[in-house]
């Protein structure tokens, strides 16, 4: 029996590597895209049966490439699961819209991993579209009033226009990390200063949140800057291959004086 094959569509490479590590000793047959141009083509070229797609990605986003896909006669029933840092009820819906197999919010789990993908086999995107296309949309019920965001979950102080936070010992967090910079992000601080001079030891899973943070900063007019010290964190960020698309910095004053350049 042939394999199932996945193509992986994430433009951050230690994020990639982990994915396809686990679907392949997982059994699946694994393509991989670090771009949303080349996810596109090698999803019509290719015809995997499932598509794992990042919505941020450079030369085409991820929903740019769902919709590319709908359009596209040969490829239009593929199952797509959407995996990202944008988990609001707005992204959801637009997901919904492009009639994907499955949303998964990052970080995930590897058995959230599996289990999504279990799900995505399952489904059926032809009669999806089919009952799209020939009965009106349902109307809507009203959404509840939304909850209000909850306070950052690490220590946070304002200088200036300059949302500064502190960390020390382990950052073994990744999840409570990327709460707290979104968190941020909504409450227009669009300049975040990580102050991880006293971190020991950091996860790969929270380099990749801060990665992630400071492109969507960079997407909104603003940046993630850190403060760095620790020879062995430094090298953390240096295998990730993350350290090339974050500005760090040896001292606080340093990088705050960065943000006034």
């Amino acid at each position: 029996m042939a394999k199932i094959r996945i193509l992986i569509a994430e433009d951050s490479a230690t994020l990639r590597k982990m994915t396809v590590m686990t679907l392949r000793n997982s059994g699946f047959e694994v393509l991989e895209a670090e771009d949303g141009l080349q996810a596109l083509g090698l999803a019509l070229s290719q015809k995997p049966d499932i598509l794992l797609l990042d919505i941020q990605m450079p030369k085409l986003t991820g929903w740019e490439v769902c919709e590319k896909i709908r359009e596209h006669p040969d490829a239009k029933t593929l199952p797509i699961v959407i995996f990202s840092t944008l988990n609001k009820a707005g992204d959801i819906k637009i997901a919904k819209r492009h009639k994907v197999a499955g949303y998964l919010a990052k970080p995930f789990s590897n058995e959230n991993l599996i289990s999504k993908i279990s799900d995505a086999l399952k489904y059926n995107p032809a009669e999806v579209l089919a009952k799209s296309d020939n009965q009106p949309p349902a109307e809507k019920p009203p959404e509840p009033p939304s909850k209000p965001a909850p306070k950052p979950v690490f220590p946070c102080e304002m200088v200036g226009d300059v949302a500064v936070l502190r960390f020390s010992g382990e950052l073994d967090k990744p999840q409570m990390l990327n709460d707290s910079i979104l968190k941020i992000l909504k409450e227009d601080a669009k300049k975040i200063l990580l102050e991880l001079a006293a971190v020991t030891k950091v996860k790969a899973k929270s380099i990749i949140a801060v990665s992630r943070a400071n492109k969507l900063a960079n997407g909104l007019g603003g940046a993630v800057k850190v403060v760095l010290k620790n020879p062995g964190v430094i090298n953390d960020f240096k295998i990730a291959e993350e350290l090339d698309n974050l500005d760090y910095y040896a001292s606080k004053e340093e990088a705050l004086a960065s943000f006034e350049d």
